[in-house]
């Protein structure tokens, strides 16, 4: 147990990515770590590192001031008192361990928040930099601290996300004019900033900031940008303008752009600069796309045919056609031999037809393009169309590309237009390849049979597979269905079935526990996650 809390606690912090500020699992167990905090010396430091790692606001912060500094009136808390210098004192120390800030919005998360007073009362007595070794920011627009964003930008920030409310109307100007202000300043407040987004509903004015986002680049000094998120303008003077200057940044890795919806991407792209310049995006791996359908999509990737692309994700918003699929698989596999991760995702409106014509769906010689060069590590369709595959289409696909490691065809139900079926001894047929060369971890499915097959004592096992999504009709008995799909595969630590019984919420615990007894402590990979519930639960039990 020792050991797993070591290991916990001294796990290696990743670089600040872009994540989800409203996931609610949090990273690490609050109660165990504050009562490892409070209990052990040798882990108090480690320990009170983890708890104050992210925060949603500054409340917990006020509340380790002294009791008569705060007071607390329903969900909003205020200062009721001028400050002393010694109210400040467990504030700046835990301020300190602060490194992930996400001001979301409060009512949403249900969370306690500071009055508008008391960002005024603050910012007069601390000035600038409350946060001084933060890391990573999300601001987003209704959150109550949005327009004091800029007191916690530090010359060590490194993620900076930005969701301001972009209407028509004139109400949120000051919005607007607050990020414009953060951007006009970002070079100097933050010269190692790595990743920058700037996300918000698809408006008209909305292209204002990405004109400030294109003079921000041209007049200040951001040359440690890895990461950029933004909309295209809609112009094509300032698109060519945009591009010009993100092709100039030499650690540009990863791009996320969204087109604006009165935009016609064909001249956007079309009139830029780097269709054939071989100077531009060198190094370039990710690229993520916002298009209305697959003709723009194309038009776009021209713009990075020099970059070494290794990630791939477009997601559209039109009604789907199968052939322009089968197109755009082709065109991908022949520009870019070293993608790994694909991503195709298509989100229709209302009003779209989601069914598509009777025996129109996507067929194993569509597919094939994306195996020709057995890089592939991740296969992610999330299309409302169905797929003509079987299970020795899908251990093909695997054999194709020995180091996949996810599999997701999110797809309509394929049974109404076609024979071939996928079912569960696709495990079974998984499990015949040789066991150094399967590296699947991940597996989604639209299963069509969900029938148990009979098996035997000597079955063999999937073991690198970790997550398995079973998607398909429901099931009247979920419990010996996972039974079923655990022999084959024993090494599983999330499974989705179809039920329409749910399964037992002890039944997770009890297993949790018998994975934590049996395995290895140093196969973090297989004991971190059932380590940490069997310890929060233990920790519980003693309490009791």
């Amino acid at each position: 147990m020792v050991l797993l809390i070591i290991d916990f606690l001294y796990e290696d912090e990743k670089p600040p990515e872009i994540e989800d500020p409203y996931d609610d699992s949090p990273p690490y167990r609050p109660s165990s770590t504050v009562a490892l905090a409070l209990t052990c010396h040798a882990f108090c430091d480690h320990a009170l590192a983890r708890v104050w790692h992210t925060q949603f606001n500054l409340v917990n912060l006020v509340k380790c001031m002294p009791a008569d500094a705060w007071v607390q009136n329903a969900g909003e808390v205020s200062f009721p008192r001028y400050f002393m210098p010694e109210d400040f004192t467990r504030f700046k120390y835990y301020a300190s361990l602060i490194k992930d800030l996400r001001l979301v919005t409060d009512w949403k998360k249900g969370l306690e928040y500071l009055s508008n007073q008391c960002y005024t009362d603050l910012m007069m007595f601390l000035g600038r930099q409350w946060l001084p070794n933060l890391l990573s920011i999300y601001s987003y627009s209704e959150a109550f601290a949005f327009g004091y964003t800029p007191v916690y930008i530090t010359s060590c920030l490194r993620s900076l996300t930005l969701h301001p409310l972009v209407n028509d109307n004139d109400d949120d100007d000051d919005e607007i004019l607050c990020t414009v202000s953060i951007m006009a300043a970002l070079p100097t407040l933050a010269p190692q900033l790595t990743h920058l987004s700037i996300v918000g509903p698809q408006k008209n004015s909305s292209s204002d900031i990405s004109e400030h986002v294109i003079k921000m680049l041209q007049h200040g000094d951001l040359g440690q940008l890895q990461h950029l998120e933004c909309e295209l303008p809609s112009s094509c003077d300032s698109t060519k303008a945009l591009l010009g200057q993100l092709g100039s940044l030499s650690l540009l890795k990863s791009l996320n752009i969204y087109s604006h919806r009165n935009a016609d991407l064909d001249q956007l792209f079309g009139c830029n600069a780097f269709t054939s310049e071989d100077s531009a995006f060198l190094a370039l791996t990710s690229v993520q796309i916002y298009v209305t359908d697959l003709d723009s999509a194309r038009t776009a990737m021209k713009t990075f045919c020099s970059s070494p692309l290794s990630r791939i994700y477009v997601d559209l918003e039109s009604p789907y056609d199968v052939k322009s699929i089968g197109d755009f698989f082709e065109e991908l596999a022949t520009r870019y031999s070293s993608l790994r991760d694909i991503k195709v995702l298509l989100a229709p409106g209302s009003d779209d037809d989601v069914s598509g014509p009777p025996g129109d769906c996507i067929s194993m010689a569509q597919l094939t393009p994306l195996f020709r060069h057995g890089n592939l590590q991740t296969l992610e369709l999330d299309i409302p169309c169905p797929v003509d595959l079987d299970d020795a289409a899908i251990k093909d696909i695997v054999m194709c590309c020995p180091h996949l490691r996810t599999l997701r065809l999110d797809c309509i139900d394929s049974e109404p237009y076609q024979e071939a079926a996928i079912t569960l001894g696709v495990l079974s047929m998984l499990a015949t390849i040789h066991k150094p060369r399967l590296e699947l971890e991940c597996l989604s499915l639209p299963f069509t049979v969900m029938a148990p097959l009979e098996t035997d004592g000597d079955y063999k096992v999937v073991s690198s597979l970790k997550t398995l999504d079973v998607g398909g009709p429901s099931v009247d008995d979920p419990v010996e269905l996972e039974s079923y799909i655990r022999k084959i595969c024993p090494n599983l630590t999330d499974l989705c079935l179809p039920s329409s019984k749910p399964i037992p919420e002890y039944a997770p615990l009890l297993q949790a526990s018998v994975h934590v007894l049996q395995s290895p402590v140093r196969k973090k990979s297989r004991t971190k996650r059932f380590a940490r519930a069997f310890f929060d639960t233990f920790s519980k039990v003693v309490h009791l």
